[in-house]
């Protein structure tokens, strides 16, 4: 997955848009099973550049996005490759982004 949520829309978006739409009131919210994908590493080190908070979320604790975001929240899920394919569970992610957007949206009502 590479997205985010832009605070004020709820838009998802590929990380190559963002630059255009961040400002410095967003938080980018970075979701990647490996925690090593190279887009979301790179645009996180823009998002750094620019003071723009961010946060990981990934399944591998071990993953350089967990060095390059200010909060990274991982669970180690042991990879499971099925005919050369990633199959790993991703079960966690998808329930720790919704966990996560929510508290947001409690906190900005």
């Amino acid at each position: 997955m590479d997205f985010f949520l832009h605070y004020s829309t709820y838009l998802f978006c590929h990380t190559h848009l963002m630059t255009n739409w961040i400002t410095d009131k967003d938080c980018v919210i970075f979701i990647s099973s490996s925690g090593n994908t190279q887009t979301l590493l790179k645009a996180a080190e823009k998002m750094d550049h620019l003071a723009i908070p961010t946060i990981a979320l990934t399944n591998n604790p071990d993953g350089s996005l967990t060095n390059s975001t200010e909060l990274a929240i991982s669970l180690s899920v042991q990879n499971q490759l099925y005919g050369g394919y990633d199959i790993s569970a991703r079960s966690f992610l998808v329930v720790l982004s919704d966990l996560v957007v929510d508290y947001y949206h409690l906190l900005n009502k």
